[in-house]
């Protein structure tokens, strides 16, 4: 296929205080190094008259559907990011696939952390198993991949993604010493069990960054220091480790985004690494494995682990985890592992 032209779908403008913008503004970037072409699809603007905001809606997801269909020629390679960003993706994927070979990236399987039946209604497996299986090929999180194919798909090539990339100039961080900190970033009014976490006793102080804390109690032992664009919140960390954990409960990951992290790769998982600290993972994660195998980080039941754990740490236990970090920290910021996944699936469609 290195004959045919490739294509990927970019956005005119993406939210850049979100984690999952940050991963397809880095998936875009590698792309264009590795001479893929952007078909960049407007976005809709909120408007106060409620009328006129739908007929500019209608109006773009036309616009999106005509520039899909006209904006390639046929039988090109064409890279989607996947869950959509738009509801009129799911008609113009099934015309375009007819046509030319689809890469689809998956970030998440919206259906594992569906809290009710109206939103497993709007994304169910079955709707991921029929995209899935028009698609050329697929790359996907090594996490993930067991449930893709027990929902049925079967015919694309799958490619194994082993982590998202964090793109950004990783040697203007400086190597961190060891010190009884944790950092926590991502939505903090999603992570319900942040309250309880940061008002228990504690031998560590938490530094929390992201979304929707102002409404956190914030007592001894804790930090917020607010919400920073993707591509500042590297600089933004002060603490020697960084927390994946999710759901309602500091004595287990519960509840639909805490069990959500058995089949996904946390954004933010990435994010420490590639500032080079170590991470404290629930032990049922599905990165769990990737992180007991390199040695870059603690699998742990209960929150309450930590204060064990840091009471056993020397600065030498420290900086020998560093150093294991330091080649994955590497490939997370110049986003070998994509590339990897991508020459992969590129080689077999």
């Amino acid at each position: 296929m290195d004959k045919a032209k490739k294509y990927y779908i970019g956005y005119s403008d993406i939210l850049i205080r979100h984690a999952g913008s940050k991963a397809k503004i880095d998936i875009s970037r590698i792309l264009d190094s590795k001479g893929f072409i952007p078909i960049i699809l407007p976005r809709t603007r909120k408007m106060d008259n409620k009328f006129l905001e739908t007929i500019s809606s209608g109006l773009i997801g036309l616009r999106r559907i005509l520039k899909l269909f006209f904006g390639m020629p046929s039988n090109s390679i064409m890279v989607i990011n996947h869950p959509f960003d738009f509801v009129s993706m799911n008609f113009a994927f099934i015309k375009i696939v007819k046509r030319n070979k689809v890469i689809l990236i998956n970030h998440d399987l919206d259906f594992c952390r569906a809290s009710n039946a109206e939103e497993l209604k709007n994304e169910p497996a079955e709707k991921y198993q029929k995209l899935y299986n028009l698609a050329a090929g697929l790359i996907v999180p090594e996490p993930t991949i067991p449930t893709v194919k027990e929902i049925g798909v079967t015919s694309p090539y799958i490619s194994p993604l082993k982590i998202f990339p964090y793109l950004f100039e990783s040697s203007e961080i400086k190597d961190k010493s060891f010190t009884k900190t944790v950092a926590f970033t991502g939505n903090l009014l999603k992570s319900k069990f942040i309250n309880n976490w940061i008002s228990t006793s504690r031998s560590y102080v938490v530094e929390l960054i992201g979304i929707n804390g102002d409404s956190l109690n914030i007592g001894e032992n804790a930090i917020y220091k607010g919400s920073f664009e993707p591509d500042i919140v590297p600089f933004k960390i002060d603490s020697s480790f960084g927390l994946v954990w999710d759901g309602d409960s500091i004595e287990t990951c519960s509840g639909n985004y805490g069990n959500y992290l058995r089949y996904n790769c946390p954004h933010k998982l990435s994010l420490y690494l590639s500032i080079g600290i170590p991470v404290f993972i629930w032990r049922e994660a599905g990165m769990a494995g990737f992180v007991e195998k390199n040695k870059v980080g603690f699998l742990i039941d209960s929150l309450s682990d930590i204060d064990k754990i840091l009471a056993d740490m020397t600065e030498e236990k420290y900086k020998e985890m560093q150093d294991n970090i330091k080649p994955i920290q590497k490939k997370i910021t110049d986003g070998s592992y994509l590339v990897e996944a991508l020459d992969d699936v590129l080689s077999r469609i």
